[in-house]
């Protein structure tokens, strides 16, 4: 898997005009040794100063789920690359104060800038003062302006729900007319809907809730949809209700659902708490997408740095985080992929957000060249560190690519041969374009002219990241080294040319023209190979086949020259997977086994989940349904993502376990990927176990399914053809097997 870090460096400068209004660009340049507040405060005219309100504030800063300038996700983190505007909390809400109470109520702003003066009260530990400015705002607006009006009534109630008011949340939601709902924009339909099933469920109301997300799924059809239009797929606020309605309907067959209450502190390290950021709770499904506007569970930590979310749903989530600028500079979020807070097992979960000081590099840095045989990097200690992660990375033309390069340091620097990091292989990145492959990403670490840079991790006993030299330098306070270096050590060859001119046929018969020449130059083999891969991405899934082919004698060169090469060695094993070439995968697992374990003794990292679960699902490829099954029990208690459940499940059925025995298991041990792709293998074993009372022959038509599945070497094309000929007996089984054919 490819690993892509955009590495983002800032030297804030004390001033830049935002204002697309050249004139106005021209005055603030001028003004430029005032402070922000002041220039707009004193502004020429008062639409000038609501202008660069709107601006500088409501478009600009946090307290809104999209208008954050750093939100950082677990599998998405966004930047704005808007220049920070420096203004206090108090002189944001005296700004907006002015604002809200001026400006004609019907501007489209206006909504903005009621929720964000809001918020920000609420961040200063005035919630009365938060909820009377919902209060005011909405008897502001004139009653041809409903929507604007029932918009503002809508974040009052969640406001009051947030703060756990829920009997004055009702009483605001009761007053809304019986069309009221009609007039909302999509965003706040959804967000009435959310408010009202919440408040539902603290009540045990299931199966309200339900009828009541249901009611309104078909009430938001009507209204927002087009009955033909192929958008309605991509409608997020709808697939929201989806989901609101699928989980109300699961939970529903349990006797035991219940919500789960979260709460938190956003603190840095030394306990001081950061009031005024957004914390958003996002399903699985949601991670790898940025934020919409019809997040379920989000809000805004007070002045004591506490975050509370009431009312949330049996699922599987993780925090996300929206910060100023401020709040971030010189520190990280430090967390982990596998940092899941699973909800509707307990009734409440705390889960803390600490931001750490960023660690700080001594050498390679500052652009400094390297032109010696080896390379020594070092920085500055971690009190409390067990060991230490590098990382190395690349500019390419698309951004950045790298992977990880030493593991488990246990001293502050190391030193190591130049030769190691010319040949340490990257993933291979493409034009957003056109898709071609990018020539800097293929040549990697061997290009004398690339522009590399390096991170350091820090990381406890238990293997939790403390901190890392990468994270947001935004002045000269916090700058440190730049962790810049470049290579001199070698000259590019002709063939290294042909790459970066973008001349990769060319290339490849030149690198095999030298490998005939010097078969023992590893660096010609591993460009031949790195030119294959790049085939490969752009290849139909014939013809990538036969360009593995193609490449597997090159690569079994490169392991004769290189056998303790571990990456390269599981590329050979995966090649042999896939074709069930199973003695000559028995044989390389056992040589692979013995590269991890010395790899493992070397830098103590005992992760080898997906390792076993590619052992595991050989063997149940090959029929060994009981050595199967004890290889993925083991998996599933190391593996926090679940990824081979599909397999394990399979195994399960082929052993005669009873459907509530795997339905169990897979509510155990969800697939947590991250992402909408993920299938809900609970659910789809739920479903087969009502499709399979229909049929006594179902569960032997399944069993037989899976067999056949497991024994094909290209099984999505053949689950086309099984669909087309009639051999799978019911929709549900027909799902269960297509993503069972996914499971890799």
């Amino acid at each position: 898997m490819a690993t892509v870090l955009i590495f983002n460096f800032y030297i804030i400068p004390k001033f830049e005009a935002q204002n697309g209004d050249k004139v106005q660009k021209d005055q603030l340049e001028a003004e430029k040794d005032k402070s922000t507040f002041s220039i707009i405060q004193s502004s020429t005219t008062l639409e000038q100063k609501w202008q660069r309100v709107e601006e500088f504030i409501i478009k600009n800063t946090g307290s809104s789920n999209r208008a954050y300038p750093l939100h950082i996700g677990n599998m998405t983190t966004s930047i704005k690359e808007e220049t920070p505007v420096p203004l206090t909390t108090d002189e944001k809400i005296s700004l907006l104060e002015d604002y809200v109470e001026h400006v004609p109520s019907k501007e489209i702003d206006y909504v903005s800038a009621i929720k964000k003066l809001a918020n920000l009260y609420y961040s200063k530990g005035q919630p009365n003062q938060s909820l009377e400015t919902f209060r005011k705002g909405e008897s502001r607006i004139p009653g041809e302006y409903a929507a604007y009006k029932l918009s503002i009534a809508v974040n009052l109630a969640q406001s009051l729900f947030e703060q756990g008011q829920f009997v004055q949340a009702r009483e605001v939601l009761q007053i809304f007319p019986p069309s009221g709902s009609k007039t909302l924009n999509r965003e706040y339909f959804v967000q009435y809907v959310d408010i009202q099933m919440k408040l539902l469920l603290q009540d045990h109301q299931w199966r309200e809730a339900s009828k009541w997300v249901t009611q309104n799924m078909t009430e938001y059809k009507q209204q927002f949809q087009d009955p033909v239009a192929s958008s309605n797929s991509e409608d997020e606020a709808f697939k929201q209700l989806v989901r609101m309605q699928l989980t109300l309907d699961k939970e529903l067959v349990h006797k035991e659902a219940t919500v789960t209450q979260v709460t938190g502190m956003v603190k840095y390290s030394d306990g001081t708490p950061i009031a005024g950021v957004g914390v958003y709770l996002r399903e699985a499904s949601d991670l790898n997408h940025s934020l919409t506007s019809s997040e379920m569970y989000e809000t805004v930590s007070n002045e004591r740095g506490e975050y509370k979310f009431y009312g949330v749903l049996p699922g599987n989530y993780q925090l996300e985080a929206g910060f100023d600028y401020e709040q971030m500079n010189g520190y990280m979020w430090a967390r982990s992929d596998d940092d899941w807070i699973k909800a509707g097992r307990s009734q409440q979960i705390t889960k803390n957000i600490v931001l750490h000081p960023l660690m700080e590099i001594t050498s390679p840095s500052n652009h400094e060249t390297i032109t010696g045989k080896n390379v020594h990097f070092s920085w500055t200690s971690v009190p409390g560190a067990s060991y230490y992660n590098i990382s190395l990375w690349l500019g390419t033309d698309g951004g950045s690519i790298g992977s990880s390069f030493k593991m488990h340091i246990k001293d502050s620097e190391l030193s190591v041969p130049v030769e190691q990091i010319y040949n340490q292989s990257t993933g291979i990145s493409s034009h957003d374009k056109d898709g071609k492959p990018d020539s800097l990403s293929i040549l990697g670490f061997s290009n004398p002219n690339g522009n590399m840079w390096w991170t350091v991790e820090a990381y406890d006993a238990q293997g939790h990241i403390m901190t890392s030299s990468n994270g947001y330098r935004l002045d000269t306070d916090t700058v440190g080294k730049l962790p810049f270096f470049s290579l001199k050590e070698r000259t590019l060859t002709l063939a290294d040319q042909l790459v970066l001119q973008g001349k990769l046929d060319d290339a490849m018969k030149r690198y095999k023209e030298d490998h005939k020449q010097n078969p023992f130059n590893v660096h010609n083999l591993q460009m031949i190979l790195q030119l294959y891969d790049a085939k490969v991405i752009r290849a139909s899934r014939a013809d990538r086949s036969i360009t593995e082919q193609e490449a597997f004698p090159y690569r079994k060169q490169l392991l004769e020259l290189n056998p303790s090469e571990k990456n390269n060695q599981f590329r050979l094993l995966n090649y042999y997977y896939d074709r069930h070439m199973w003695s000559e995968f028995h044989a390389s697992y056992i040589t692979y086994q013995k590269l991890l374990v010395t790899y493992q003794e070397s830098t103590e990292d005992k992760d080898n989940s997906y390792e076993l679960s590619l052992y595991g699902s050989a063997l149940l490829k090959q029929g060994e349904v009981a050595r199967a099954i004890a290889i993925f029990k083991k998996v599933m208690t190391i593996d926090h993502d679940h990824r081979f459940i599909g397999n394990y499940l399979a195994a399960a059925l082929l052993n005669g376990d009873s459907w509530a025995q795997v339905v169990r298991l897979a509510e155990q041990y969800p697939q947590l990927m991250g992402g909408d792709s993920d299938p809900d293998w609970m659910q789809l074993m739920q479903t087969m176990q009502g499709e399979s009372m229909k049929n006594p022959d179902y569960r032997a038509n399944l069993e037989a399914n899976i067999r056949k599945l497991l024994q094909s070497q290209h099984p999505q094309q053949e689950m086309e053809k099984w669909v087309q000929a009639g051999a799978v007996q019911g929709k549900v089984q027909r799902q269960f097997l297509q993503d069972l054919s996914t499971v890799d």
